[in-house]
């Protein structure tokens, strides 16, 4: 989803009409495109802030300090076990230190014996110095722990009976993932899992009046606040869950439906709302108390 470059934010293609390049927004709103060749794709950033592109060509590497100067990786056959993976783009993993990637192959039937195509991966995240993958699960209430080198498959049970777990991210020593309507915090360690309570409440629809369960948007950490973002496009809200109860704490009005966000340095948030046609901006000093 959005991710913070400096003071702008890059949009993936899919947000409106997708071409080649970077499309870049600040935090008024103002909006650029950056020309890096005929190459698009999905663009991830690493925990040191390294920008890794995969492309339908080949993996690059991205510098946005030098005019967003671009670099091939090559493509690596070394056994995984030997090299530090630093992130995976895609069903590639990425070791952007040594300038190689690698594919790697999820066995579908392993994510889900009783219906291989019931089960789409969601989302990957390396964790950082192993080659264990983590692959959330569209429709389905647990993620997995892939090792690729071993081909092992290691299932973690969320919290909610109704599945969906999205947005992996690896920082330090926990696992977070979105499962449909909560958020979730997973020890890398012991596997341990603690869940919020459903942070979306339920919807009503107004042809049927059927009441239906709704979903959270991508989480965003908050170094301002000192808890996680999380955008609720059905309660025109963003929350500040703390990252230790994993309870609510606080609530930033937003209007719209709010999906995926970046907080910049002055506090200034762009949002991005649902379905990905629209920006809005807001502040963490409007937060209200709960």
């Amino acid at each position: 989803m959005l991710i913070r470059i400096g003071d702008e934010a890059y949009v993936p293609s899919f947000a409106r009409d997708p071409k080649p390049g970077l499309r870049l927004v600040s935090a008024s709103g103002a909006e650029r495109h950056v020309d890096i060749g005929d190459r698009k794709g999905a663009l991830i950033a690493e925990t040191d802030g390294t920008l890794v592109l995969h492309h339908s060509s080949g993996v690059s590497l991205i510098d946005a300090s030098n005019q967003f100067s671009v670099s091939e990786l090559s493509r690596s056959d070394d056994d995984f076990a030997t090299r530090n993976w630093t992130s995976s783009a895609g069903w590639t993993l990425v070791d952007s230190k040594s300038g190689v990637f690698r594919e790697f192959e999820l066995d579908r039937e392993a994510l889900n014996p009783l219906d291989p195509g019931y089960s789409i991966p969601s989302g990957t995240a390396v964790v950082p110095g192993t080659c264990d993958i983590v692959v959330t699960i569209s429709r389905d209430s647990k993620f997995a722990l892939v090792n690729v080198a071993t081909g092992t498959y290691r299932f973690v049970d969320l919290p909610n009976q109704f599945g969906g777990s999205k947005s992996p991210y690896v920082d330090g020593d926990c696992i977070w993932v979105v499962n449909y309507d909560t958020l979730c915090r997973v020890s890398l360690q012991s596997l341990a899992v603690v869940g919020s309570n459903r942070l979306q409440p339920s919807v009503v629809l107004d042809k049927t009046g059927r009441e239906v369960n709704a979903f959270l948007g991508a989480p965003c950490k908050s170094h301002r606040l000192g808890g996680w973002l999380v955008p609720r496009p059905y309660s025109s809200d963003v929350l500040l869950v703390d990252e230790t109860t994993l309870h609510p704490i606080g609530r930033i009005p937003t209007g719209g439906k709010p999906y995926s966000l970046v907080e910049f340095d002055n506090g200034e948030l762009l949002i991005l709302d649902y379905p990905f046609d629209r920006f809005q901006t807001a502040h963490v000093r409007d937060l209200e108390s709960l």
